[in-house]
């Protein structure tokens, strides 16, 4: 070690002065001791850094608030759409009901108007059987009278030859 130096020699603080300074010499070799500077630099981070986490702590409130309000305002616009659409729901289920009841109604309309077709046309039928019965009974009746004319004049004619 004795070209390097002994320890006393090399990095040896005199016993007197125990601070070890910036720019301290000791065996030709310049000390550059930051410890000053380190155990300043985190306070002073800190204490500079103290408004600017302030300042970052109220710009996220904000940016919080600012969202609150988004959601807040996308929740009502989302309950108004909601409300709406249940309303036009409603008023197409409401329609499709009355339509409903419109083709109700037409249906027995035409159900009624179809058993008075129906009954208008067994009248009808009824009539025409009984008009085709009474001819074929007038056509009947009026053979029955040509026949009889007939057979009385074949009996004066019997009456008459035999007179």
């Amino acid at each position: 070690m004795d070209e390097v130096g002994d320890m006393d020699e090399v990095g040896d603080m005199d016993e007197e002065d125990d601070t070890v300074e910036k720019g301290d010499t000791d065996g030709g070799a310049t000390v550059a001791v930051d410890a000053l500077e380190m155990s300043e630099a985190p306070r002073e981070k800190t204490l500079d850094s103290v408004p600017k986490a302030t300042a970052a702590t109220m710009t996220i409130a904000a940016d919080a608030s600012s969202l609150q309000d988004q959601l807040a305002y996308l929740l009502r616009q989302h309950e108004e759409n909601q409300r709406q659409q249940y309303e036009r729901d409603r008023a197409i289920q409401d329609r499709i009901l009355e339509l409903q009841q419109q083709l109700v109604a037409r249906e027995e309309a035409v159900e009624e108007r179809l058993k008075n077709l129906l009954q208008e046309r067994e009248r009808a039928d009824r009539e025409r059987e009984r008009e085709r019965e009474r001819m074929l009974e007038e056509k009947d009746q009026e053979r029955q009278r040509a026949a009889e004319e007939r057979m009385k004049e074949f009996l004066r004619e019997i009456l008459r030859t035999r007179d």
